[in-house]
């Protein structure tokens, strides 16, 4: 089957990940990515479209737009996919959908981010025979909009990247007894919040890696200014920091209500241990505690203390949850689940 993936590059690699998956089970993959394939104009657009100047901002957004849409049109014309899967799709039009319609082909929207958030949705919808959530909570909303179909897909891991290393591996730059790796959200309130957890632990030999946004989190809890590492990780970086640090500390956006995020498989397969926020997801996936959640800041820091203490404990729960999510989280896995439930 060809199958074509339209999405984002970004360092959470998602698309990255399931055409790799795809590939590795027999199918004849392209990737699309909305990023301009010029970087200068690229960059370019996003400075003039940030620059608070509506007129312009508009102007420069529906320019943008209009390549891509183009740009996906021409795609499908070479490639001939028999499926897209286009990822969130914001930059996506509806009569863009409805030309890809008129030639058959399967259209799936994997969607990872609250859907609120799209404005054109019930317009769009309809056009997609197969809507892939990551979080459940979102089925009803979907519904009322127009979907036909909707699959929960949770997140997953790429084994391949996320692994445990030899320790004569590990960079000491990255060891600490406690890590966060994760995005600052220009310090909204789901990055205020990260900065207030983190700044519970900021007495221990705390680690935090992100985007240069952590500055302005520090600049409300300024423990935390010797910890912020001011550095976006790579995958492989990222893989390394997993195996180096004694307790990664895992804080979920506000939008996963139920469900959990790719920091929790991508730990577990990496051979980490980790402290997660507790959600729904993990305790079904997780049955028996093999990824250890917890509930308020006073029950992190009492966690925090005794797993510092007991390393026998931490590697017993590595071992539990790695097996877990070598089984039956995997990219390979979901993307099986999703050919499965194609229309």
């Amino acid at each position: 089957m060809k199958i074509l993936i339209v999405g984002t590059k970004w360092y959470g690699n998602v698309e990255f990940f399931y055409a790799k998956a795809f590939r590795n089970l027999g199918h004849r993959v392209e990737v699309m990515y909305y990023n301009y394939p010029n970087k200068s104009l690229y960059e370019k657009f996003f400075s003039l479209r940030d620059a608070n100047i509506p007129i312009i901002s508009e102007r420069l957004k529906q320019f943008y737009k209009r390549k891509i849409n183009n740009r996906l049109i021409r795609k499908t014309k070479e490639f001939k996919p028999q499926v897209i899967i286009i990822f969130n799709g914001l930059q996506i039009e509806a009569n863009t959908l409805q030309i890809l319609k008129e030639n058959e082909i399967i259209l799936a929207n994997w969607i990872g981010d609250d859907p609120r958030r799209f404005i054109e949705l019930k317009e769009k919808i309809i056009y997609y025979d197969n809507i892939f959530i990551t979080e459940p909570s979102h089925v009803d909303l979907l519904t009322d909009k127009g979907a036909r179909k909707i699959t929960y897909i949770p997140n997953a891991t790429d084994e391949e990247i996320y692994h445990p290393l030899l320790k004569n591996k590990i960079d000491n730059f990255f060891r600490s007894d406690i890590a966060f790796v994760g995005h600052s959200y220009n310090a909204d309130k789901n990055g205020i919040l990260r900065g207030k957890i983190l700044n519970s632990l900021s007495n221990y030999n705390l680690k935090i890696y992100g985007d240069p946004g952590w500055k302005k989190i520090i600049d409300k809890y300024p423990n935390l200014k010797n910890s912020f590492q001011n550095k976006i990780t790579s995958s492989k970086e990222t893989n390394m920091i997993y195996n180096a640090s004694k307790i990664i500390i895992n804080i979920h956006h506000g939008q996963n209500r139920l469900s959990t995020a790719q920091r929790t498989f991508e730990i577990a397969s990496a051979g980490g241990f980790q402290l997660a926020e507790e959600k729904k997801a993990i305790k079904e996936m997780f049955p028996n505690n093999e990824i250890v959640c917890y509930e308020n800041l006073e029950d992190l820091k009492n966690l925090v203390k005794y797993y510092l203490k007991n390393s026998k404990s931490r590697k017993a729960k590595i071992n539990e949850a790695r097996k877990i999510v070598i089984k039956k989280h995997t990219y390979k896995n979901r993307a099986s689940k999703i050919l499965n439930n194609l229309n």
